[in-house]
């Protein structure tokens, strides 16, 4: 009968910061001292909102609810509270309700504030009518204050939002660590941080991933952006994958913001975007670059040799058994030791029974010069060339202007499918896909200026180009080599789009016949190198209408006279 359990409750996660939590449960374990009550079990909900019934729905209050129905809890154990908004801000019905489903079961209320007691034999007391009635009226004082401050809070906030679209003011002082805002309210870039997000992408668009890049930066003594804050994520010192990662999805860095709503605990970015609300961090053609390398990669860490770029079919060559990833085995890359290919399920043991292993030292020079050529096309030699990266700077921009309109448009036909006799909502829609249209044919022309642009180098101009990257990743230079290597993987993995090493049983002999198919530009271009580094089938169909139609979905970075001139050159 003298058992007690306290609760307490704050609305919001900046709350925690405080002393609330700590002065809330001191308090109720004073007050369960001076009545002679035994604490047994403190509940509490941090940063749920009492006005909105987080702590009763989802909270941990509603789960002590569901003990107490349950019958788990003790008849005669007394819940304390500091107040009876730390219980709830909702209507005095509901708060009602919760009081008198809790005594029916045998329990109790205690709240510090008046050190009231509240229990079936006080509400079926008449005499305590007036005093109930106080509790109810204080809930719905509480009640209609949290509604007006949420309505004055939301107005304000909406306010900030119309000033964000048409004046493109930023709603909030708050800014991405790049950025910061001058003495007359401007949003400026700053320079020193600016130069560190271009090498954030630069490398990420190399294949370097977020790990090597934080680990880089640290061991450069480069200082973290997250540690002048104060935050309590700022104790933790330097730069850090999860950070990177962010940095390069952030919608900021192309001069976007979206709004955020809630969930859960946190908040989310909504698809309400303010385009250009800050200045432009990063070209275009960088931002597309590296978030595609980031979505090639996906999930995987590319090995132990992906940030040397020593394994240049990381990612890209697959078991074909199994259908798993290759990995690279041995140290002997750059010496006499062997250096091999091999499943990475079977050399786990996860279920594939395919462990031979392939020649890495054979294969790469005899897929490089099949290959080369068309991975690295004009775009990527584009930082030796300003007219090419003005080009490819100018398809990303129109890309990416389709792409909001495109999101724009599917927003509006989403609308218009649930009220199908709008006619603003129509006319809205309308617009919208001629937008569309019309940017299409804009994204369409910038390519063919781009593509005409690339076509201005000769095709012994490019074989010179090409021989130069094939020297510089086998460079004595470490530095060299490795950046080389690096973009060269980055290239490979966007024109080879089938690479499978496979196995046949030999009659007669122990050992299969192992061999490796590469196919690309789409399936258009096949070949297959076997142990001893020699081509045994090749077929090119990009000079046939019916294959392409059928094979490809778009252009293939394919250059006929660049091949005849290596021919040549061989």
């Amino acid at each position: 009968m003298n058992q007690a359990i306290l609760y307490a409750r704050f609305s919001t996660p900046s709350q925690e910061k405080g002393d609330s939590l700590n002065r809330q449960l001191s308090d109720c374990r004073a007050f369960c001292e001076r009545n002679g009550l035994v604490v047994v079990d403190e509940v509490t909900d941090l940063g749920r909102s009492a006005y909105k019934g987080d702590h009763l729905s989802i909270g941990n209050l509603g789960k002590l609810t569901s003990r107490i129905q349950a019958g788990e809890i003790p008849k005669g154990t007394t819940l304390v509270f500091e107040k009876f908004d730390r219980l709830s801000r909702q209507k005095p019905r509901i708060v009602q309700r919760w009081i008198e489903d809790v005594c029916d079961h045998g329990l109790r209320i205690a709240v510090l504030d008046g050190e009231k007691f509240i229990d079936a034999r006080f509400l079926d007391e008449g005499s305590n009518m007036l005093a109930l009635l106080d509790i109810l009226m204080n809930s719905h004082a509480s009640n209609i204050f949290s509604k007006n401050l949420s309505d004055r809070i939301g107005k304000v906030w909406r306010t900030k939002k119309e000033a964000a679209r048409k004046e493109l003011i930023p709603p909030t002082r708050t800014l991405p660590a790049w950025l910061y805002m001058d003495d007359e309210g401007k949003v400026q870039l700053d320079g020193q941080r600016k130069a560190i997000l271009q090498r954030i992408f630069e490398m990420t668009a190399e294949g370097i991933g977020a790990w090597t890049i934080a680990n880089t930066f640290n061991d450069e003594g480069i200082p973290s952006w997250g540690a002048n804050r104060k935050q309590k994520a700022a104790k933790v010192r330097g730069w850090n994958n999860t950070y990177i990662r962010m940095v390069i999805n952030h919608p900021a860095v192309e001069g976007d913001h979206h709004f955020t709503v809630p969930k859960g605990k946190g908040r989310v970015r909504s698809n309400d975007v303010v385009r250009g609300l800050f200045p432009r961090a990063i070209d275009a053609d960088l931002v597309a670059r590296a978030r595609k390398a980031v979505e090639r990669r996906g999930a995987k860490s590319g090995g132990r040799f992906a940030s040397y770029g020593r394994n240049l079919f990381a990612g890209i060559a697959h078991c074909n058994d199994c259908g798993s990833k290759m990995v690279l085995t041995g140290r002997g890359l750059n010496s006499d030791k062997p250096a091999y290919l091999q499943c990475d399920s079977a050399k786990r043991r996860k279920g594939c029974t395919n462990r031979s292993c392939f020649d890495y030292k054979t294969l790469e020079p005899v897929v490089l010069e099949k290959v080369l050529h068309v991975a690295l096309d004009d775009r990527f030699f584009q930082s030796d060339n300003e007219h090419i990266r003005d080009l490819a700077e100018a398809v990303a921009q129109a890309e990416k202007a389709l792409t909001d309109a495109d999101a724009l448009r599917q927003g509006y036909g989403k609308l218009f499918a649930l009220r199908p006799d709008d006619t603003r909502l129509q006319s809205d829609y309308e617009q919208a896909s001629l937008e569309c249209d019309k940017l299409e044919r804009a994204v369409g022309h910038a390519k063919q200026k781009l593509v005409a642009a690339k076509g201005s180098t000769s095709p012994q101009e490019h074989v010179a180009r090409v021989r130069e990257v094939q020297r510089a990743i086998q460079s004595e230079d470490e530095e060299v080599m490795q950046t080389a290597r690096r973009r060269v993987h980055a290239s490979l993995q966007e024109v080879i789009t089938h690479m499978r090493c496979c196995t046949r049983p030999v009659e007669g002999r122990k050992l299969a016949y192992k061999f490796t198919q590469i196919a690309l530009a789409d399936g258009l271009i096949t070949f297959t190198v076997d142990q001893a580094g020699k081509i045994t089938q090749a077929q090119d169909l990009t000079n046939s209408p019916e294959h392409v139609h059928g094979l490809t979905t778009g252009p293939v970075s394919y250059n006929k006279p660049v091949v005849e001139a290596i021919q040549q050159r061989a």
